[in-house]
């Protein structure tokens, strides 16, 4: 026995026209869409139609569709704590890479989110001065004094 995955095919097109009238094509037809001089020439092996432009609301395949999914949020959102000594990251994801940039872009200091998503960073090795800190999601400065 041999299984077959069977995908849908759009098998017309839909032109969605200003004044709410839907004309469908069949992609069996072969249609070829042209767009020139502020109009829209649709040929097929049965009909040759030209439409202005502006009369054109959208095209479509199957239906409407517009192929853009509801946007998420990743959650990842993590806090970082300041002291004169340590600076404290929380809520991060395990393995995320934590970058430590100086005012002149140059990297000092590169360390991984531990399993528990903290990561605590010794400030005493960096010269005073403006930090910029960069990770996956979120980029953030700060100043040693």
């Amino acid at each position: 026995m041999v299984a077959l995955a069977v995908h849908a095919q759009p098998t017309k097109i839909f032109v969605w026209l200003a004044t709410g009238e839907q004309v469908t094509y069949n992609l069996a037809d072969r249609p070829k869409m042209v767009v020139k001089d502020d109009n829209v020439h649709l040929t097929t092996k049965t009909a040759d139609i030209i439409y202005a432009a502006k009369d054109i609301k959208k095209v479509t395949f199957d239906g409407e569709t517009d192929g853009i999914e509801q946007a998420t949020t990743t959650g990842k959102t993590g806090e970082a704590t300041l002291t004169q000594e340590f600076m404290t990251l929380t809520g991060f994801k395990a393995g995320e890479t934590v970058r430590v940039f100086d005012a002149s872009g140059r990297l000092t200091l590169s360390e991984k989110i531990n399993s528990d998503g903290t990561l605590t960073i010794a400030l005493s090795a960096l010269k005073q001065g403006v930090y910029i800190v960069k990770t996956q999601y979120r980029s953030f400065k700060f100043i040693k004094k």
